[in-house]
């Protein structure tokens, strides 16, 4: 482990690192046990933080803030207590982002779900490459995890022509769900890519990934095991 390492470490949890260096982190994580390792300590680290100071529970939070905004005595106009949305929110936002560039834009992040939904159930993730679909464009699997509510996502990328889409899918019931997406631009190697976006703009699949992922990416062998069982 090297000071850079640790550095690294701790960018990827405070959701610091950009899309590309994030993806690369991750690939190091199942390749590298011993920084896989550290990683478990530094989130056991800031578990441990985090229940040794919890904040407030949401009706606390509401509590506090109807007092503050309660009006003086024999101020006739009532003032409602706004409801204050805290960490849920940017997920909230980045899901809703990545929905509406799937339903409401043509082009790449227009995928029939149906074609992406039966490719993310039955292909394996890869680094390099290209599967073709039936539509005539093409696609990647480039990682599964478990989402923090138990269901599992996949990482993909899509290209038509020179358009490029990354974007995230979440299986339920139904199939697999796409939860965020976005434009992308290829960064010279084929395994990389950036937000198609300036530099310090959102990008709704990292943020997706770092605020739901409930671990590090499955390695192959695993992968492979879940879509042989369905999933299951």
């Amino acid at each position: 482990m090297t000071e850079n390492d640790q550095n690294l470490l701790s960018q990827y949890l405070d959701g610091e690192l950009d899309s590309s260096a994030a993806l690369q982190l991750k690939q190091r994580l199942l390749a590298e046990p011993e920084l896989n390792a550290e990683l478990q300590t530094l989130k056991a680290v800031n578990q441990a933080l985090q229940d040794a100071y919890p904040l407030p529970k949401e009706d606390q939070r509401q509590r506090d803030l109807a007092a503050l905004l309660a009006p003086a005595a024999g101020n006739v106009v009532e003032m409602k207590p706004q409801r204050r949305w805290y960490f849920a929110a940017a997920a909230s936002v980045a899901a809703a982002v990545g929905l509406v560039m799937v339903s409401g834009t043509q082009g790449p992040a227009t995928q029939p779900q149906s074609l992406m939904s039966a490719y993310l159930e039955a292909t394996p993730s890869r680094a390099e490459g290209w599967d073709a679909l039936a539509d005539g464009r093409e696609a990647r699997a480039l990682l599964s995890f478990r989402s923090n509510e138990g269901n599992w996502c996949r990482e993909y990328l899509l290209r038509d022509g020179s358009d490029h889409t990354r974007g995230v899918a979440c299986r339920d019931a139904e199939g697999w769900v796409i939860t965020a997406s976005g434009a992308a631009d290829a960064l010279g190697s084929a395994a990389q890519y950036r937000p198609a976006s300036s530099a310090g703009s959102h990008d709704a699949v990292e943020r997706f990934i770092t605020e739901n992922a409930a671990d590090i990416p499955l390695d192959a062998t695993t992968e492979q095991d879940l879509i042989s069982r369905g999933w299951q």
